[in-house]
């Protein structure tokens, strides 16, 4: 693999393990990861409609997974109590 694209694989990760924990920290795992690859899914389809950003199908549903994987980690970690997400309001 290319650095370029170790690099995006971490930052999939890492975002879509962000975005759970901070939009629903507290809902159940299946509704973490479901809400997560929406939006990945969304994310993928907007960059797919930009003329100059036209990506293989298989390339799409790779990156889909990276973010759903985030949010399978971070999602796991909060039902386990590895992390605290009622410990201080980030609001």
């Amino acid at each position: 693999m290319k650095i370029i694209q170790i690099v995006n694989l971490l930052g999939h990760i890492i975002v879509g393990g962000a975005l759970v924990y901070l939009f629903i920290p507290s809902a159940s795992l299946w509704v973490q990861i479901l809400f997560i690859a929406g939006l990945a899914a969304l994310r993928e389809h907007i960059q797919n409609l930009r003329p100059n950003h036209k990506q293989s199908t298989g390339s799409r549903i790779t990156d889909v997974l990276e973010f759903t994987v985030g949010a399978l980690i971070v999602g796991g970690a909060l039902q386990m109590k590895w992390i605290n997400a009622d410990s201080e309001s980030l609001w």
